[in-house]
This record gives C-alpha cells, sequence and structure tokens, in this order.
C-alpha cells in the first residue's frame, strides 16, 4: 500500500511539474514567435524540385506568422556546393538546408549546421525517426518504377526490381544517373547492398542514364520510354491525367530521409526554428502523407487516398549509408561509364 501512495504521489508531483513549467515553456516559445516575426524572413535551400507540397506548406507558414520564405530549390549536389561557397565567402545565403539525410551528414561532419534548439513539436516524432539535435527529420521518399501505361500491358508490368532484367527491356529504361549522390545514388546503393554487383553489373546494360530527374518523367509520360527508375512516390499526383503509374516493387522502396538542418552562422535564426518546427507539425505532416511521402509521425491512414496508402504501407528496402557510400558509388562509376 505504501509502495503505491509513493507511485501515486510520484505521479502527482510529475503532473505539477508539467503545469508549473507549461506556461514557462508557453512564454519561452513565443518569445521565439516575436524573435521570428521581428526578423521577418527565413531562406530555404531545398532539394524538393517540382512538387508542390513543400509550397503548399510555406504558403500556410507564411499565412499564420507574416514571414517571407525565400525558397532556392537546386540539386542535391549544387546545394551542397552553393553552401560551401558561401560559407568559404563567410555569405549567409540560407539559412535552413533541406537535404538528404546522407549528404547532410556529410555536411555536418564539415561543421556546416549548428544545433536547431527546442522545437515544439519535436515530441511528435516517432521513435524510428529521432533527431540528433543537428539533423530534423522532415520527410521520407519511398522510390518505386515509373510505367507508361500505354506502352506497357498491366500483365507486363514489372513486379519487382529483378525484372528490370528481363532482356524484353533492354534500352528501354530510363534512368536517374547512379554514379551521384541523389535519387539515381539511393537506387544503386540500396539494389547493390540488397542483390549484389551481379545485379548492377546486367541493369547497367539495360538502361539510359539522363541526369533531368524532372524531365525524366515527362519522358516516359510523353512515350519516350516505357519505364524510369527510381520513381520518387510523391511525384506521382503531379502526373495526374497523364498515362504513367507509379509501381512498388514487391522487394520495397527504396528511400532517402529528407531532413533540414540550421545553417551555421545562420542571419534568421529564430524564423528558421520556427520552419523547422512547422515542418513537422500535423497539419505540414498531412500535407506531405497525402501527397504520397512518408512522414516521420504519425498521421491517421484513414484520411489518405488509395494511393498514399499504399506508400505508406509499403515494405521499405533501405537507404544510404554516410559511412560506406563514398566507396559504393565509387563501384557504380566502375559499372556505368
Amino acid at each position: 500500500m505504501k509502495k503505491s501512495f509513493t507511485a501515486i504521489a510520484t505521479i502527482v508531483a510529475a503532473l505539477a511539474m508539467g503545469i508549473s513549467r507549461a506556461p514557462a515553456q508557453d512564454s519561452s516559445w513565443a518569445t521565439l514567435v516575436a524573435a521570428a516575426k521581428k526578423e521577418g524572413q527565413v531562406t530555404l535551400y531545398s532539394t524538393q524540385l517540382g512538387q508542390p507540397y513543400q509550397d503548399d506548406i510555406i504558403k500556410l507558414f507564411e499565412a499564420k506568422y507574416g514571414i517571407r520564405v525565400q525558397l532556392v530549390a537546386l540539386r542535391t549536389n549544387e546545394i551542397r556546393e552553393r553552401i560551401r561557397a558561401d560559407q568559404a565567402a563567410g555569405q549567409a545565403g540560407a539559412d535552413i538546408s533541406y537535404n538528404g539525410s546522407t549528404t547532410s551528414e556529410l555536411q555536418m561532419a564539415e561543421g556546416r549546421f549548428q544545433p536547431f534548439g527546442a522545437l515544439q513539436a519535436l515530441g511528435a516524432l516517432r521513435s524510428d525517426f529521432q533527431s540528433d539535435g543537428t539533423l530534423l527529420p522532415v520527410s521520407i521518399q519511398g522510390y518505386g518504377i515509373l510505367v507508361n501505361t500505354r506502352l506497357v500491358k498491366p500483365e507486363e508490368e514489372p513486379k519487382s526490381w529483378q525484372d528490370l532484367l528481363d532482356p524484353k527491356w533492354k534500352g528501354r529504361i530510363l534512368s536517374a544517373d547512379q554514379r551521384e549522390l541523389g535519387d539515381g545514388g539511393v537506387l544503386f546503393y540500396t539494389s547493390y547492398q540488397a542483390f549484389g554487383r551481379e545485379f548492377q553489373d546486367k541493369l547497367a546494360g539495360q538502361v539510359v542514364l539522363s541526369r533531368e530527374l524532372r524531365e525524366n518523367e515527362r519522358r516516359t509520360a510523353r512515350g519516350e520510354f516505357p519505364l524510369y527508375i527510381p520513381f520518387g512516390m510523391p511525384n506521382l499526383p503531379p502526373l495526374k491525367g497523364l498515362p504513367v503509374k507509379g509501381v512498388i516493387p514487391a522487394e520495397g522502396m527504396p528511400y532517402i530521409v529528407y531532413v533540414m538542418a540550421m545553417l551555421r552562422d545562420a542571419a534568421h535564426p529564430n524564423a528558421a526554428r520556427l520552419l523547422m518546427d512547422f515542418f513537422i507539425e500535423h497539419d505540414a505532416a498531412m500535407i506531405y502523407a497525402k501527397g504520397g511521402f512518408r512522414v516521420p509521425v504519425d498521421v491517421p491512414l484513414d484520411q489518405l487516398d488509395s494511393y498514399a496508402q499504399s506508400v505508406a504501407s509499403a515494405k521499405l528496402m533501405g537507404t544510404t549509408d554516410v559511412k560506406k557510400i563514398n566507396a559504393v558509388l565509387a563501384i557504380a562509376k566502375e559499372i556505368y561509364k
């Protein structure tokens, strides 16, 4: 009985502490919001090209806080080089980098970022997508196969990554460049880890490489190629009305975690923290989930359409490892010459 009373007393004390701390926390966040509004703007370097979701979230943020967001959308390596050049010149080009986790980990090792501090929504992150205090997981993009439905009959669609090795697809598969960080690098790394070099040696004879990611999807829709890999599943809704579909292979989706990080010596640190927090709040997470992203917070699946639900429940095949990526991409350069 004494033990039960002690437990109850501990719970009551903890609740009391929570209540007593709440006003201080609210006051601290209100101070941050006021400081962010005074800064009035925030600059975001993002690799999410050609997708409406982050634009929709930014519009909600600007409407709520009256803080202008300057968005600069570039490729993965372009953002890395832009940040390096900005900092070498002593310029505060951006406040936030929004890039893949592997590239961001490499940049963190170079000292490009600073810890972002406390966020209101941080506690909502799932246990499998926690933040280290510098890199904040915001969205997870899974990859499948884009199929032109006019050129490929349902019974002919590839059902697995291994199906891409069928001789009938030789020279008919458009592929992102698998020798560099980004979509193609994710596919190479995960398929190399899952299936070995033999798979990639054979796949190299099947595909045509291209670095024009968004144009690759349009080329497939126009019928220049029946298949495109790896296809970012959130890119299907913007292609609505075109003769294409996204196929999730049986082995699962390679994926990339997109993370936000505050740049070292950011000119607008308060607005940066506020925007980072906003991107993991419920409304923003739902925008991403409805668009075909996985998100690092729990969202109600019954509010998603069938396509978004299929992505949310699909098996994840794997992602890149910052400690191994350079060695693996060196092999990609041997294979794809």
